[in-house]
């Protein structure tokens, strides 16, 4: 499903509904299961992440999971997510240098809004040498922002990386992207690395009131 899902009814009587009924609190669920942000927290679990696992299937496929899960199929989160599964097999792991690093829970209870929370998991991602894990580094910000209290989730942005730039991408347009995207934000570097933020008002015409996280996961499992 690419650019030839632009009809409007569709978006918003179909995608969006499907998502916020079926998909988003198993989101959710995998999000909370990564644990209360705390002063003895690590970013193991924030890293890596946990993905939908059903007994005695072996799939990565979302949509046969889902599909298995409305049958009544029973389902547990398990990591690594298939976002960091790669990472999280490597040998010796990718991010290693920095997985069982403490939270500075002080700096982070100190951002006032989600583009601060990123610049900081982005600044230790760097201080372990891991420079250009731009998806890794979102997952992780909202993993640890999901686990606030309060919350600190994507607002004012929406996070384009991997399947979720080319989602944009496809349904939007290059041209559209590149005239709309964040001059200012670091990882702007469109063509290598498929990373990119763009303001959420920007995609009010075609989903509506749906928030940041909502648009990126649609962008990346459906427009992809």
């Amino acid at each position: 499903m690419k650019r030839t899902i632009t009809n409007q009814h569709f978006i918003g009587e179909v995608l969006i509904p499907h998502y916020q009924n079926v998909l988003r609190p198993i989101f959710d669920q995998l999000a909370l299961k990564c644990g209360s942000v705390q002063t003895t927290s690590v970013f193991y679990n924030y890293i890596y992440g946990f993905d939908i696992t059903i007994p005695t299937i072996k799939t990565n496929n979302l949509w046969y999971k889902i599909s298995l899960i409305n049958a009544g199929y029973t389902w547990h989160p398990a990591m690594p997510n298939d976002h960091q599964r790669r990472q999280f097999y490597a040998s010796p792991k990718y991010f290693y240098a920095i997985d069982g690093l403490s939270l500075n829970v002080w700096r982070i209870n100190k951002c006032k809004d989600f583009e601060e929370l990123y610049d900081y998991v982005d600044s230790v991602f760097k201080s372990g040498g891991i420079h250009h894990a731009y998806l890794s580094i979102y997952d992780t910000a909202y993993r640890i922002g999901f686990n606030l209290t309060p919350q600190i989730l994507p607002h004012k942005y929406v996070y384009l990386n991997a399947g979720a730039y080319n989602g944009a991408e496809n349904l939007y347009g290059k041209s559209w992207l590149l005239k709309n995207d964040d001059k200012k934000f670091v990882n702007r570097e469109h063509t290598k690395y498929r990373s990119t933020r763009v303001k959420t008002t920007m995609f009010k015409q075609k989903f509506g009131g749906l928030d940041s996280i909502g648009i990126e996961s649609l962008l990346c499992i459906i427009f992809s």
